[in-house]
């Protein structure tokens, strides 16, 4: 064949210049690829063709695949062009072509545009136009993607030469002949189109009607430079006016974030996007001449204020930034010299001060030209005029009673300037007005109890009526209220705050009436005008209830009471405590402290909100957040007697509040400075006056302190119920001159953190102290799987601090004491079994030869050395509770000691052998594990597949740590698993594992056959586990259904006759109908309902048919076998939907309170344990282990 019929020839785009559009939608190419589109028999399939493969292609097929889909987009009609074939307009896999489109030229990156795409672009651009004026809402979506995946130079080309199509790209450096395609346009557009573009007053466009701007702009700077500012003016313009206000607020949303982190490139970046979209000023309307009637869309755009706040955000955006300096100057080109031509354009015409929003026009006239600023700030200052407001019949004082603002300098009156907290320091603040960005001068203050606040004028910015704000966030101000919040005098209410004082209504109403107040309030003394600071109560025999009737502490409370809405005073404390310095923040934390400590335990722990709002914390919540917020701050006199009260209520509260009520608690009590406990403990029941590490006093005089009283008989019982309580560290640390001992053994700071650690686990209650547990394990292991050994260092530190010294066996022969319910409770729970295996666990990932490592593990080391050689002195190690973990941890302290500690073990096993306690076989099988050192038995050791490889391998107990050595492997299969006991650690009836990871296989599994498998499993050989239809056991579907069968009817020969005898209830499935048992039948709410529900097994499909229901609570479900289909082990399913209900006795029992017996609290079901919970919710019982404790004590009954 010719190659002109092998091979498709490219067909060339149009290339005549008088091309309509009409010519590129009628040209054969374009309908042939919409024909063939149109034509698929499954276009949902093409679409997913082109997503799938538009990932792999070339640039150069990418291409040509984005000419047929952008064919399909023009040419399509609209909703079928947006519509996913798939039915889901958001199918990932079946996008609809539009979106197709856009997502490859997202894929074509810098990819030179070929003719062909070109053109149809050009008719895509069009199509986008006409979306543009006639989809909203959800439905323009897919277009607005597409509109913003579209290249720029095709925007650009369609307005530049529109109507025509370039073939070529326009910025391709081989020279063609121009070649386009001319839009038709009807003859009445083409005559307007100058006076429309002038009437919409889109971005720029008054001001770039004229070619010879264009020119002048390219003049300004790089052309990449003019190019982005043309595109980014472009992009704003095209959009609507939704998707401008959000390209401002994100503008405003950058600007910020960009100040904040002094990204100062980022701003020059932000104006010059912002300067791109900015207008043209405009003439300001004459009162006299009539208004031409606006289009709506141009009312929009007014309401919208988009320029507006184009203009303010240029001007704040350029207060940042010094223009002097050439730099910043060439980074904000060609923006400054467009807005200056802007400017420049409009005076031509007239004066600025003429424009509409003169007062932004010029403030950034004076920002672009800094010799123009106090000429216009001159301008906005005579702008409102005496007589203007006494033509409107208001009143304004006059003369030195007024303040001034001129030359932009703020200068307050006479009044303030004689007010003794009212000072000039002589160096200048730079404020900005908030509306229009002017400036203000001011440097007068208003000093108040160490906090100094500029002074702003009240009315602000007169001309605008915004405010002043600082430049500079870390400056607060103040209102210039001359007799209001500066007049501090006795006359008026105290703010509860601790603010300044606020004045009389009355007195804010009448003017002549403030003149006399603040005249009177300057002949007062000092300490009558100003509060002053109440000190804490100083007597040393102060108890608690003078702290708690104190006057400040009682005026807090009963504030709290009256206000209002308690809840509005919470939310305000919350957001102020976010932004308020240390010295405030302190002083706030008295009064929530007051509240926590005074107030009803109800009202202290409640929300006033009735949902859980995070802004209306209860008062124990925001207490919790402000001392968390406090960080490092020393805690002030105030502040620590309060928190010694809310300490004292958390002891009361932690005795009598459970479950969900003491979370807040539980939170506060964590947020507790660690300093309130210890000396809580150390010096309870006093409350110091101030800090213990304060060097000096606050207030002067002597410490003072608060003693809590106690009864007499409770004073003669502390000591002896600390000895039985036997908390953590209380036994080993009762002598005064242990504590020596300890302090010692490291540096201070240690030392400090080991008590604390101990102090916190001991002053918390059960499950805390189980949570905390349980964190440390998890810790542990993630810190040796990250292998962080300082990590594992610390925790072993932290275990220690919590362990309990070592107890003496109890005699058999000896009465024992009776033991408390709170000691039962953690003896069940078990804790410092866990820690004693966590601490064994942790040491022996460590070398604690190596000095390093034991220098970051004192003091712990040493604490518990000294815990056993303490209980040395009384007698053996052997002797004490829990004896295998110390002998252990003996070992693992001291190397020296491990062989004598596992002499003892093994001598204490021997012990227990000859009381008859463990039973073990003997003979020539038996195995050992004397010396540490595991030996299998004769049998074993005669298996060809076991060897003795002669390198031990060291396997660890899993319970107590105990090392076991084996050096015998079973090689099986070209794989080597090292041999371990098949009952695992004897004593403590737990597993070997092993340290490293080696694999390892019980000494039971042993008994390989001829055929290269288990004996037992082998159905060649007929091994033990294989059934008579020659599979195992336990996956044999058969003997499964047998099993069944022959558990539901048991017979027995001795019967007369051949009678079966029945051990439970009868129960078939015979013939395919269901029929329950006697004693389901016999349930009050089972029924039969005599129409048959049709049932079939979701395994096997066999059908079953059942007509008894269980109605319960006007419920009513068809009755299934509990067991399902035991021939298959499926379950049966209804095929009509209908509800099912299983034959189990035990759900369907039901009680009194209509309720499952077994779960119901009142009845006290087999489910509900001791604390009237269910066993699987009730986090107690989890903590405690029952099902674990049950089994191992059923273990030793078996022994």
């Amino acid at each position: 064949m010719p190659p002109e019929k092998r091979w498709r020839a490219s067909v060339a785009a149009p290339s005549s210049g008088e091309a309509t559009v009409e010519d590129w939608k009628t040209h054969p190419r374009l309908q042939k690829h919409l024909r063939r589109f149109l034509d698929s028999a499954d276009p949902g399939r093409v679409l997913s063709r082109y997503y799938a493969e538009a990932q792999h292609l070339s640039p150069e097929k990418l291409l040509r695949i984005a000419v047929h889909v952008g064919a399909w987009v023009a040419l399509l009609p609209v909703e079928q062009a947006a519509l996913s074939p798939g039915g889901e307009e958001e199918a990932v896999s079946q996008p609809s072509p539009v979106q197709l489109l856009a997502q490859i030229l997202r894929l074509r990156g810098r990819a030179k545009i070929t003719d062909w795409l070109q053109g149809v672009l050009h008719l895509v651009a069009l199509r986008l136009q006409d979306v543009h004026r006639n989809l909203q809402g959800q439905a323009a979506l897919p277009w607005i993607e597409l509109r913003r995946s579209m290249p720029k130079a095709i925007w650009r080309d369609l307005r530049t030469q529109r109507p025509a199509i370039p073939v070529t790209y326009e910025k391709s450096k081989v020279p063609r002949p121009a070649s386009g395609l001319k839009r038709k346009m009807p003859p009445q557009q083409t005559e307007p189109a100058g006076q429309r573009a002038e009437q919409n007053a889109g971005p720029g466009i008054e001001a770039l009607t004229a070619s010879d701007f264009h020119l002048e702009i390219s003049e300004l700077g790089n052309k990449k430079a003019v190019r982005r500012f043309h595109r980014e003016g472009a992009a704003f313009s095209n959009s609507n006016l939704e998707e401008r206000a959000l390209h401002l607020d994100g503008l405003e949303e950058r600007l910020v974030k960009a100040v904040s982190s002094e990204s100062w490139d980022q701003v020059c970046s932000l104006i010059r996007e912002a300067a791109a979209a900015l207008a043209a000023p405009r003439q300001k309307t004459v009162l006299n001449e009539a208004a031409a009637p606006m289009p709506e869309d141009a009312l929009e755009r007014l309401q919208a204020n988009l320029q507006s706040k184009l203009r303010k955000l240029i001007c704040k955006g350029l207060g940042y930034l010094d223009l002097s300096d050439v730099g910043t100057s060439s980074q904000l080109e060609p923006a400054l010299s467009v807005m200056k031509l802007l400017i420049e354009r409009f005076m031509v015409r007239g004066q600025l001060e003429e424009a509409r929003a003169s007062k932004q026009w010029l403030r950034l006239q004076g920002i672009l030209t800094a010799e123009t600023t106090t000429e216009a700030g001159a301008m906005l200052e005579t702008s409102p005029t005496e007589e203007s407001y006494q033509s409107q019949g208001k009143g304004r004082l006059t003369g030195e009673d007024r303040a001034s603002s001129r030359s932009g300098v703020f200068s307050p009156n006479v009044k303030l300037k004689s007010n003794p907290l009212v000072r000039n320091t002589g160096q200048d603040v730079i404020l900005t007005c908030n509306n229009c960005g002017f400036e203000l001068k001011s440097s007068w203050v208003f000093e108040h109890r160490g906090k100094v606040s500029t002074l702003v004028p009240t009315a602000g910015h007169p001309t605008c009526g915004g405010k002043y704000v600082p430049t500079d966030a870390k400056i607060t101000v103040k209102a210039d209220h001359s007799a209001g919040k500066l007049n501090l005098i006795g006359a008026v209410r105290v703010s509860m705050e601790g603010g300044a004082c606020s004045a009389n209504v009355k007195a804010q109403r009448n003017p002549f009436h403030l003149v006399q107040v603040s005249q009177t309030s300057f002949r007062m003394p000092l300490e009558t005008r100003w509060r002053a600071v109440v000190s804490p109560p100083s007597k040393g025999e102060v108890i608690v209830e003078d702290w708690k009737t104190h006057p400040r502490l009682q005026k807090h409370v009963r504030r709290f009471l009256d206000s209002p809405d308690p809840g509005r005073v919470l939310s305000r404390y919350s957001a102020q405590a976010q932004n308020l310095d240390q010295e405030k923040l302190l002083r706030i934390a008295v009064h929530v402290g007051a509240w926590v400590a005074l107030l009803p335990l109800e009202d202290a722990t409640a929300s006033p909100c009735s949902g859980e709002d995070v802004s209306q914390p209860s008062p124990v919540q925001l207490l919790a957040q402000i001392l968390r917020l406090r960080g490092r701050t020393k805690v002030t006199d105030w502040l620590q007697g309060v928190l010694h009260l809310v300490a004292l209520r958390l002891q009361d509260v932690r005795r009598d509040v459970q479950g969900q009520a003491a979370g807040p608690w539980i939170e506060l009590r964590r947020s507790m400075p660690k300093a309130i406990w210890r000396e809580l403990r150390t010096q309870r029941p006093s409350i110091p006056a101030c800090g213990e590490a304060k060097e000096l006093e606050e207030f002067g005089g002597p410490a003072s302190h608060l003693k809590r009283k106690m009864h007499a008989q409770q004073t003669e019982r502390v000591a002896k119920r600390v000895k039985e309580n036997a908390c953590p560290v209380t036994e080993a640390f009762w002598a005064t001159d242990f504590n020596l001992e300890i302090s010692e053994l490291g540096n201070k700071k240690a030392i400090r953190r080991f008590h604390r650690d101990g102090a916190a686990f001991s002053n918390a209650n059960l499950e805390e102290r189980a949570l905390h547990l349980d964190g440390l394990e998890e810790r542990l292991i993630q810190a040796v799987a990250a292998e962080s050994w300082d990590e594992v260092c610390s925790l072993i530190r932290e275990a220690a601090a919590a362990l309990a010294a070592p107890r003496q066996r109890a005699v058999w022969d000896e009465a024992a004491a009776p033991m408390p319910d709170d000691a039962q409770e953690r003896l069940q729970v078990n804790l410092q079994s866990k820690l004693r295996k966590l601490i064994c666990k942790g040491l022996t990932y460590l070398d604690i030869s190596d000095a390093g490592t034991a220098s970051q593990l004192e003091p712990a080391l040493s604490v518990m050395k000294l815990l056993i050689v303490r209980f040395e002195v009384r007698g053996q190690l052997e002797e004490a509770r829990a004896a295998k973990q110390w002998l252990r941890l003996q070992g693992l302290l001291t190397p020296e000691a491990t062989t004598q500690a596992e002499a003892n073990s093994e001598r204490y096993l021997e012990s227990s052998q000859l009381q008859g306690r463990v039973r073990m076989r003997v003979g020539p099988r038996i195995l050992t594990t004397t010396g540490g050192v595991y030996t299998p038995g004769q049998k074993i050791k005669d298996n060809p597949l076991v060897r003795n490889t002669g390198q031990d391998v060291v396997l660890t107990c899993n319970k107590c740590g105990v090392e076991l050595r084996s050096s015998w492997v079973f090689d099986y299969r070209g794989k080597l698993q090292t041999l371990v006991p098949t009952n695992g650690h004897t004593a403590c009836r737990d597993k070997y594992i092993s340290v490293t990871g080696i694999p390892l296989v019980r000494d039971t599994l042993l008994d390989i056959c001829p055929h290269n498998t288990r004996l037992s499993i082998c159905v060649k050989c007929g091994g033990n586990s294989i059934c008579i239809h020659k599979k195992q056991r336990f996956q044999c579907q058969l003997c499964k259904a047998a099993a069944t069968t022959q558990s539901e009817v048991n017979l027995d020969s001795s019967q007369p006759e051949g009678r079966v005898k029945r051990r439970s209830v009868l129960k078939t499935t015979k013939g395919g109908v269901y029929t329950p048992g006697q004693k389901i039948q016999d349930n009050p709410l089972v029924r039969n309902t005599g129409h048959d529900v049709l049932l079939i097994c979701n395994k096997c499909g066999v059908e079953l048919r059942s007509s008894w229901v269980f109605d319960c609570r006007g419920k009513v479900q068809t009755l299934v076998p509990n067991n399902g289909h035991g021939a298959c082990g499926g379950k049966y399913v209804s095929v009509t939907g209908i509800p099912l209900f299983r034959d189990s006795s035990g759900m369907l029992d039901i009680c009194p309170h209509e309720s499952r017996r077994s779960t119901c609290v009142k009845c006290g079901g087999s489910e509900i344990c001791i604390h009237k919970k269910r066993k699987y919710d009730c986090m107690l019982c989890k903590a405690a282990g029952y099902k674990k404790r049950t089994r191992r004590q059923h273990g030793q009954f078996a022994e």
